[in-house]
């Protein structure tokens, strides 16, 4: 059975809003229908690397960082593989293919551990249902995987959160490279402000503390010092799909 909902109040989550600001005007209406317009099925939802992005983040969050939460979410995916191929048990594609992309990622994360820095941080698992980012009217959903937490040179609580983001097609591309890239700054500039938000009793947000982590490229992305154009790109993004929002039509698939 398929639910429709028709999203009243304008609301976009931080990968729709990334692409928002530099589509094409059509892109633009595209996204905001998707955004709007949504059906769901009453089975439980399929989310691509979701047992990945939980596994990493556990491990990040464990104080030993003990790599058995790591292989025991490979080994799950890996069980998965067997059985498709063995055929002791109906395997969706969907499910099979998770399977093979999350391993990879999980072995992409463990090889940028080191270089990344990430072990000398200290981190917090997210909330599993945070609160929205509020920007121009519009609701911006960031979920930071991880909250993190460190002292400044005063002294003085400073606090971020690093956000994942996976997809493994067109890590070598330049031009995809490109998209990535700017796709991480605005992740990290979102993070930020959503620590400004909504962290700010565990100490103040740090620039260098809100980062967008590229799990294939192995690249994290902080938030710039001088972030002034992006601030006011995504203020402006926000305006924009604010005023879009109420003349968006339904998708022709929608129920009359």
């Amino acid at each position: 059975m398929v639910e429709y909902a028709d999203i009243e109040r304008p609301e976009l989550s931080a990968n729709q809003l990334s692409e928002f600001i530099d589509a094409s005007p059509i892109r633009k209406e595209g996204i905001l229908r998707q955004a709007r317009y949504v059906a769901r099925e009453s089975s439980p939802p399929r989310i691509r690397y979701s047992d990945a992005r939980r596994s990493i983040a556990q491990f990040l969050a464990d104080k030993v960082r003990n790599f058995t939460i790591l292989n025991d979410a490979k080994n799950k995916c890996q069980l998965i593989i067997e059985e498709s191929t063995t055929g002791r048990k109906q395997i969706s594609d969907f499910a099979l293919s998770d399977a093979k992309l999350s391993i990879e990622s999980i072995d992409a994360f463990i090889g940028a551990i080191n270089p990344l820095g990430l072990s000398a941080m200290a981190f917090t698992l997210g909330e599993d249902r945070p609160p929205r980012l509020s920007i121009e009217g519009v609701a911006i959903s960031v979920r930071p995987d991880v909250i993190v937490t460190s002292i400044n040179t005063k002294r003085e609580p400073i606090v971020g959160g690093l956000l994942m983001y996976f997809g493994k097609n067109g890590e070598s591309d330049t031009e995809k490279i490109s998209e990535r890239r700017t796709h991480g700054l605005v992740s990290a500039t979102l993070v930020y402000r959503y620590a400004a938000q909504h962290l700010s009793t565990r100490g103040s947000p740090e620039r260098k503390l809100c980062m967008a982590l590229d799990i294939f490229v192995q690249k994290i992305h902080r938030t710039p010092a001088s972030n002034v154009r992006r601030m006011e790109s995504i203020d402006a993004a926000c305006r924009i799909a604010a005023a879009m929002w109420p003349g968006i039509s339904p998708p022709d698939w929608w129920p009359t």
